[in-house]
């Protein structure tokens, strides 16, 4: 089964989704910060991983091209937006959305999407509504600003998703780590 980590930043989070889906899964890891996504590569393939694609671009709610902002050497620290200012550095980068990317593919099963984007979670989602209303994956995102409602929680919501952290009280909120399942789906009902 496939699964998506965007923001994969040098491959961490691809690297184990990748040993978790084997040979007959595909991980799709997608990384717009040119060094990141180079050591990204990099640790592909020095770990032999076959089952997983990188892509040098960002995921948000638009298609076309961006800029990402910021100190280049902080591989965390670059944000997507369309005015540099002054002092930051810049670098072009290609953008697309879930849903086109998923146009031209057949996930099969696409079971997890793991979205660490720097504040971009909102918009990335914006642009996977059709994905995720049809295949239900399980979310994971980070969230540092900490809040309890982030901007995309009703949206989530709306389509049918519970935020395992906020529902289960035993595990402690605020969180910047935002776990969101379907209602449909059997994932931890003990926890529900």
């Amino acid at each position: 089964f496939p699964s998506h980590d965007i923001g994969a930043n040098i491959g961490v989070y691809s690297l184990y989704g990748a040993r978790i889906v084997g040979s007959r899964g595909k991980v799709y890891a997608f990384e717009p910060n040119p060094p990141c996504f180079e050591i990204l590569q990099q640790n592909l393939q020095l770990n032999s991983i076959q089952n997983t694609e990188a892509f040098p671009k960002a995921v948000s709610a638009f298609l076309g091209k961006s800029i990402l902002k910021g100190e280049s050497s902080r591989w965390n620290a670059l944000r997507l937006g369309s005015q540099a200012q002054a002092g930051e550095g810049i670098v072009e980068i290609s953008v697309t959305t879930l849903d086109n990317f998923f146009a031209s593919r057949d996930p099969g099963k696409l079971r997890v999407i793991k979205i660490d984007a720097e504040g971009e979670e909102d918009n990335i989602l914006a642009g996977a509504i059709h994905t995720i209303s049809k295949f239900h994956p399980l979310l994971i995102l980070e969230d540092l600003g900490l809040s309890s409602e982030p901007s995309y929680h009703k949206r989530l919501t709306c389509l049918g998703y519970w935020n395992l952290l906020r529902e289960n009280r035993n595990l402690g909120t605020p969180s910047a780590n935002k776990i969101y399942y379907h209602t449909t789906d059997q994932i931890l009902p003990s926890l529900r």
